[in-house]
């Protein structure tokens, strides 16, 4: 009989040890390059408030730079948004803003949302800080 729970605990601490893995590993900013930061601005033309992570898109420019291109702004989940003080109208198409992140390692026109300004000057922080701020605690640079 103590056989048996020895296995039944060993194999439930193997369950709960792979999923604690998992659940960290979706979390990775590692598209982006959080030692660079991007500014465009432009037009806001889809938003998809939804979990893991809010998406916006929007057609743009950096700063200094010619041509509008279709961009893509990932930001945290609506949950966090929500904790900064964003709501599903915060960012609605049409709208015209400022935004600010981490842009793609690849070169794409895609970055981590970290700031939006809107026309009005409103500053609206999403709450990112990247992976290894290190104000963050137990955050150390890899």
């Amino acid at each position: 009989m103590r056989k048996y729970v020895c296995i039944a605990i060993a194999f439930s601490l193997c369950l709960l040890a792979g999923g604690t893995a998992s659940m960290f590993a979706h979390h990775s900013q590692a598209a982006f390059d959080v030692n660079r930061q991007v500014t465009v601005e432009g037009t806001i033309t889809q938003v998809n408030w939804a979990n893991p992570h809010s998406l916006f898109f929007m057609e743009g420019k950096p700063a200094g730079e010619g041509s509008l291109q279709k961009w893509a702004l990932e930001g945290p989940s609506p949950t966090q948004l929500s904790k900064e003080g964003w709501s599903k109208e915060t960012l609605n198409v049409g709208d015209k803003i400022t935004a600010t992140g981490n842009p793609s390692r690849s070169g794409r026109p895609m970055m981590l949302l970290k700031e939006v300004v809107t026309a009005e000057g409103k500053r609206m922080p999403t709450g990112i800080t990247g992976n290894f701020d290190p104000s963050r605690r137990g955050a150390e640079p890899r």
